[in-house]
């Protein structure tokens, strides 16, 4: 019988990673899809092109992949945000969930900013600046069209951030944090019977690293942030904890 596992992560936490450090170990099922198809097209669950399948249904969309398993492990990740049925896959008890998330959320923003920018999902912020750090003020024409791409990157991540703070609170959920995952390193392995390696793994990079104007790019985001926080009702811990830090 199938093994089913979900890696469940918000954008730019390293979990892609995660999830071929997984695969290349224990010969898991998974759909091929890289990250440039995922970023200009991956609306819903593998938008059909991984397995064969349009998509309109995501419940039916999940059985059929792992359906479609002859191994005895099948893994593949997904964001909360990407789903309309979300609630619904997030509760199946015949699921095993791993989730994975980086605290560092202004660091999250600045990847996830630059990924966009560049419209390029795969290379990393640090790749980018290498040869030059970016001008974030820059960016924008107006004050205007920043809160319009904060307030679009702001909206899919605290739904994100939620979701997985309901996993975590679930019995059976294995929960990894991307800054320390050598942290996780028992779990996994008592999970899928073997050591999973990070060999290759790369320190996410961090949002000074990205902006000559860092300082700005924080008050901007905390600005905004304080400002969305006060129109809802449930905050993950994790953004009530950075605000209450700065």
């Amino acid at each position: 019988m199938t093994k089913k596992f979900i890696v469940v992560a918000h954008p730019r936490s390293g979990s892609t990673f995660l999830v071929e450090r997984i695969v290349a170990t224990v010969n898991a099922h998974a759909p091929h899809v890289d990250h440039q198809e995922l970023f200009n097209s991956y609306e819903r669950l593998f938008n059909a092109c991984a397995l064969g399948l349009d998509g309109s249904d995501e419940i039916a969309t999940v059985d059929g992949f792992f359906a479609s398993s002859q191994s005895s492990i099948a893994l593949f990740k997904t964001i909360p945000s990407f789903h309309f049925q979300w609630n619904e896959i997030a509760s199946r008890t015949d699921i095993h969930f791993i989730t994975v998330q980086r605290h560092d959320i202004l660091s999250t923003v600045a990847s996830i900013l630059i990924c966009e920018h560049h419209n390029e999902w795969k290379r990393p912020a640090r790749e980018h600046a290498a040869d030059a750090r970016y001008l974030f003020r820059d960016w924008f024409k107006s004050r205007r069209q920043q809160e319009m791409l904060l307030g679009s990157i702001f909206n899919r991540l605290l739904f994100d951030l939620r979701a997985l703070e309901v996993l975590n609170g679930t019995a059976g959920t294995l929960v990894v944090d991307s800054d320390h995952f050598s942290n996780a390193s028992h779990d996994l392995a008592a999970t899928f019977g073997q050591p999973i390696s990070f060999n290759g793994y790369k320190r996410l990079s961090h949002f000074s690293e990205c902006f000559v104007d860092a300082d700005i790019f924080r008050e901007t985001v905390l600005g905004y942030l304080s400002n969305i926080v006060r129109k809802h009702s449930s905050i993950p811990r994790v953004v009530e904890q950075l605000l209450s830090d700065s």
